[in-house]
């Protein structure tokens, strides 16, 4: 989901540190700010992009293989007849999906609520639709 703005001087910067924001314009401001500090020097333009910060999910069947082969390393040949793929594929492909999507789905709401519970949640984001944008307030262009 696309959330908030977050600038920067270099568009090629790894990591743009400039914390996020509501608007353009607050980005905008910000920059102004931080050129009063003589060591950053004067800009004409900065990059603002969006953010898209991380949202966990965990997918049923990943957790499933993984506890199918816990039961087969700790149990051996015994627990090879526990095969849950075997048993969702003969109720037919939309009741199987649906099985699927819905472990998937309770198992990502209990993860995020314990992340929330724990205060966990993730402070990162990658950037998309950047642009150049003028000081003075126009977005100069598009970049991909």
């Amino acid at each position: 989901m696309i959330g908030k703005y977050t600038w920067e001087f270099d568009e090629s910067e790894e990591y743009w540190q400039n914390g996020t924001f509501d608007t353009i314009e607050e980005c905008i401001h910000e920059a102004k700010e931080a050129m009063k500090d003589d060591y950053i020097g004067k800009h004409d333009v900065i990059y603002v992009g969006e953010t898209i910060v991380f949202q966990p999910w965990v997918l049923g069947t990943d957790v499933i293989e993984h506890l199918e082969q816990q039961a087969f390393d700790e149990y051996g040949e015994v627990a090879e007849g526990w095969d849950v793929w075997s048993g969702l594929r003969e109720k037919g492909n939309e009741q199987k999906d649906a099985a699927w999507n819905e472990l998937s789905q309770q198992l990502t709401d209990v993860v995020n609520d314990w992340i929330a519970k724990y205060d966990l949640t993730p402070n990162f984001y990658k950037i998309v639709n950047v642009r150049e944008v003028a000081l003075d307030g126009t977005v100069q262009s598009q970049k991909k």
